[in-house]
């Protein structure tokens, strides 16, 4: 009986220990990229981007090579040829996300990431240099191709 009493509170201590090592090393970052206001428990994110993609009517269809990590964007209508960044968001670890800047060749965007993984889905956004517009979609687990549209639709 004096072991019970010794054990369950010594037990809820090293818990506690535990878990405060865990929150320390894993950074508590969020898993999303975007720039966020916290207001106490509330989270605001800026929206324009989503706006003005969706005021333009802008949407996408992206396409990647599981074997060669070849990626392939298409875009409607299409926006002047510059540079796009792409970002391949990892759901859980914020450590694994990549970026990757898409180039256009003959009407399209080309780029490659030859150790892209596809064994799980990625959360995807595009934006264009001066991050004027995002479009966003969800490119799942071993399909290798996802729709990219304004997380808003147009007023």
């Amino acid at each position: 009986m004096v072991w019970l009493v010794i054990a369950l509170p010594l037990s809820v201590v090293i818990a506690g220990f535990v878990t405060m090592a865990i929150a320390i090393r894993t950074g508590g970052a969020d898993a999303g990229p975007d720039e966020v206001q916290r207001s106490a428990q509330i989270q605001t994110s800026d929206l324009a981007p989503d706006r003005k993609a969706a005021a333009l009517g802008l949407a996408g269809r992206l396409s990647v090579d599981a074997e060669t990590g070849a990626i392939h964007l298409a875009l409607t209508p299409k926006p002047a040829p510059t540079a796009l960044t792409l970002l391949l968001i990892h759901p859980a670890r914020s450590a694994e996300d990549r970026s990757l800047t898409l180039t256009p060749s003959g009407g399209d965007w080309l780029g490659r990431l030859p150790d892209l993984s596809l064994d799980h889905d990625w959360l995807v956004q595009l934006l264009p240099e001066d991050r004027q517009w995002r479009l966003q979609g969800r490119l799942k687990a071993d399909t290798g191709a996802t729709l990219l549209e304004p997380a808003l639709a147009a007023r």
